[in-house]
């Protein structure tokens, strides 16, 4: 038994730090796509289970700080666009995958981008928020090690505008 005791401390530390993580998704909802901030806020995007709205929301377990769009119906879907931009690596160029699902809200766009470079082996995501009068953009950086689910959720989906827009 007391051999026994540190994997329970171990595996209970686990389970809190991954509780801690995450928003609590509601009993209605499943979670597509989520990640922490490197400030420990949480980005999650979600879908009805059936399937009459789609949603982000930005913030921490205690507190929702943002939630996009607030009317949470059908047309949702068309409140966010995707976007992704594929290179197959060649003699002289390197493979990218490029995902973006964004919307436009009070002035700002919300770019949520999940990013892979092939030159630098690099992979990030993360939201930026570019305030559409001036073009200043603040980037929110995502820890990958946090991620769960994929931006890939949303190629297909018709209810979302579709786009080849490039952010990066």
């Amino acid at each position: 038994m007391k051999k026994a005791i540190p994997f329970i401390f171990i595996f209970c530390l686990v389970f809190a730090y991954n509780c801690q993580a995450q928003l609590k998704t509601p009993t209605n909802e499943v979670t597509l796509f989520s990640f922490q901030t490197a400030s420990g806020k949480i980005v999650t995007i979600n879908k009805a289970k059936d399937d009459s709205f789609l949603v982000y929301r930005f913030g921490d377990v205690k507190k929702i700080d943002f939630e996009f769009p607030q009317q949470k119906d059908s047309t949702s879907f068309k409140k966010f666009t995707y976007s992704n931009w594929i290179r197959g690596s060649g003699n002289t160029k390197s493979a990218l995958d490029l995902k973006y699902l964004t919307f436009e809200n009070e002035g700002y766009k919300y770019i949520v981008y999940a990013i892979y470079f092939e030159e630098d082996n690099s992979h990030s995501i993360g939201v930026r928020v570019m305030n559409l009068a001036t073009q200043e953009i603040t980037d929110i950086k995502g820890k990958r090690n946090t991620q769960k689910g994929s931006l890939d959720a949303f190629r297909d989906e018709d209810r979302i505008n579709q786009s080849n827009a490039a952010y990066d």
